[in-house]
């Protein structure tokens, strides 16, 4: 609640600076990434589609639909410099290097 009880409050300046640099960093993000990830991440996130629904529309089975979505997640992940995962992620992925 702000200081005038009944009254919303707006996002402020660094808010919206920080959501508008965010947008742009995930649009490069994007853009950079191959199609079928893209694809497959507009799909979940934007279209809001099921899983059979996007594996229909992709052509792809179900598993492989499963596959695509968790490799699109982790590649933008990446791209962003955000963690995913806790200890046992960040260990495999020091052994995988």
């Amino acid at each position: 609640m702000g200081l005038w009880p009944g009254v919303e409050r707006g996002p402020s300046p660094f808010e919206e600076a920080s959501a508008d640099e965010l947008g742009a960093r995930i649009e490069l993000a994007l853009a950079s990434m191959p199609v079928r990830y893209r694809e497959i991440l507009q799909l979940s996130i934007i279209d809001e589609m099921t899983p059979a629904e996007m594996a229909e529309v992709c052509g792809v089975t179900a598993e492989t639909l499963r596959q695509r979505l968790s490799r699109a997640r982790a590649m933008l992940a990446r791209k962003l410099g955000v963690s995913r995962g806790g200890p046992k992620e960040a260990a495999t992925r020091e052994v995988a290097r």
